[in-house]
């Protein structure tokens, strides 16, 4: 199956059906990410803490907030450049444990290059802000 990269042609509607629908098989749809809005440099998904996702500590595992944010953005780079992009560099800082409740994680375009995109996420459980990141993408030739 070949992956679609040109949503210009769909409503916002098929355009988030098409995109949770190439999460879902994924990493990111086993952790219960969902993309909930997308547009030209920015984007929003979320995901429910469960048990099975937590650290020895009895947290929300700091991978799989990564995991949300990642995957966020190379959405939106597939979305915004209508290219598949991959990860070239990440960080973060956790800045409080989650134990329960919904993750909501904001990617905003900081830089939207012919080749790299970087891009600032912010992640919030109850408007309350429990991570940051800011990760890099190289924008892949679809030929």
């Amino acid at each position: 199956m070949r992956l679609r990269f040109d949503f210009s042609d769909l409503t916002n509607e098929e355009l988030l059906n098409a995109m949770n629908g190439i999460i879902a098989n994924s990493f990111a749809g086993k952790i219960g990410m969902v993309i909930t809005e997308m547009r030209n440099g920015f984007g929003r998904a979320e995901m429910v803490v469960e048990e099975s996702n937590f650290n020895p500590a009895r947290t929300l595992h700091g991978g799989t907030i990564f995991t949300l944010a990642d995957t966020l953005t190379t959405g939106c780079c597939i979305f915004s450049y209508s290219k598949l992009a991959t990860t070239t560099s990440g960080h973060g800082q956790f800045l409080k444990p989650v134990k329960e409740g919904k993750v909501v994680a904001e990617a905003r375009a900081l830089r939207m290059g012919d080749k790299i995109a970087v891009w600032d996420v912010r992640c919030f459980v109850e408007n309350e802000l429990v991570a940051v990141f800011t990760i890099e993408h190289l924008i892949l030739d679809s030929k």
